[in-house]
């Protein structure tokens, strides 16, 4: 029997230009403990995807640590798709990145480019850690009512993707003071 050998991917950010959309200032070379996620450059995927975007949907909380700590990082960046380090982190179920992005005041109130905030990414996918997380700093109960894509709000996405929890948590949220 031959094993494979895996390699693992490195997500390794440098730039010295300080308006560079990269924005960080010093290296970043850790291990990506997803092996999907592709830094090479050659995926068309990553384009306009910053090294804390790439952090964020590696669900790499050291990366993302590391990254907020350079003043020069812009937390709210934008990749081609709209979506943001915190929206990837809610959809795909990192809620301790979460949780990080929002102390260094990421604005989960932003849409991606079809008008779905980081709440009804969460909602869609049924990560009620996530929202769990979002609802400590969500402090306008009509947040959980902003509509996005085909109209629809957070918990109207997750009852159309059968995902009750999620639902449930959010008509609690709705409702409460």
């Amino acid at each position: 029997m031959v094993a494979k050998q895996r390699t693992q991917s490195r997500i390794c950010a440098v730039t010295t230009d300080p308006h560079s959309w990269r924005s960080v200032d010093t290296a970043v070379d850790v291990p990506c403990p997803h092996p999907d996620v592709d830094i090479s450059g050659q995926n068309s995927l990553l384009s306009n995807r910053t090294a804390l975007i790439l952090g964020s949907i590696a669900g790499s909380l050291e990366i993302v640590c590391r990254l907020t700590k350079n003043h020069l990082v812009k937390i709210n960046e934008q990749d081609k798709s709209g979506f943001t380090a915190l929206m990837y982190a809610t959809q795909r179920g990192h809620a301790a990145i979460a949780e990080l992005l929002l102390k260094k005041k990421a604005n989960y109130r932003l849409t991606d480019n079809r008008g779905n905030t980081a709440i009804i990414l969460a909602a869609r996918r049924n990560q009620v850690a996530c929202l769990e997380t979002l609802a400590r700093y969500i402090k306008d109960p009509a947040d959980w009512e902003a509509k996005g894509e085909h109209g629809l709000t957070a918990k109207e996405w997750a009852e159309a993707n059968e995902r009750p929890e999620a639902a449930e948590f959010i008509r609690k949220m709705r409702n409460s003071p």
